[in-house]
């Protein structure tokens, strides 16, 4: 069996705020990363799918496809319910979009923020998000700590202006992510 490995792009790989698993003998960049996210295994920045493999059995995947497609990770979530999943990534115009938001992710007593890497040959590889914001830094001008919304991605200057905004914010999600994820697929 082949990997899905697809090398972090220079630029994104400055920003140190993914791992991204090399996966040349496997399929199973979802579940490695998760095993990440979830802090099961050290996120080392530059991983091998050996460090992750001892982990695999402690996530069911039972009738879930091994290259796990973004229309399985519902199934994935309830067959793991203690951990919720995200998956993020970058839309035509370059913006960073939830391609796949958990409808658990404030329930969970773990989660996983996911980036999808995707190349010109229609093949996808996740890698695991250990900073959203550094993700998003360039969209910043402040010079102190902002805060940034978990469901849109939107970046607040103040506590008091994200906390306003995100009961509104995840009701809104709920309808368009179903949008993003057809046009993902």
């Amino acid at each position: 069996m082949h990997g899905t490995f697809i090398p972090t792009l220079k630029w994104l790989a400055s920003k140190r705020a993914i791992v991204n698993v090399q996966s040349f003998e496997d399929s199973n960049c979802f579940q490695y990363a998760v095993l990440i996210g979830i802090n099961i295994a050290n996120s080392h920045r530059q991983y091998h799918e050996s460090l992750c493999k001892p982990y695999l059995n402690m996530l069911n995947m039972h009738g879930i496809p091994t290259l796990v497609p973004l229309s399985a990770i519902d199934k994935f979530e309830q067959q793991n319910p203690k951990i919720s999943v995200n998956v993020l990534s970058f839309d035509e115009q370059g913006e960073l979009v939830f391609v796949n938001m958990s409808k658990f992710r404030n329930k969970c007593k773990n989660h996983a923020n996911l980036f999808m890497l995707t190349d010109d040959d229609d093949k996808f590889h996740y890698a695991c998000v250990i900073s959203v914001s550094r993700l998003i830094a360039h969209r910043t001008n402040y010079l102190h700590k902002a805060f940034l919304c978990h469901y849109c991605l939107e970046i607040f200057e103040r506590e008091d202006q994200l906390n306003q905004h995100l009961f509104v914010c995840n009701l809104q999600q709920l309808g368009v992510l179903q949008t993003v994820r057809q046009i993902c697929e």
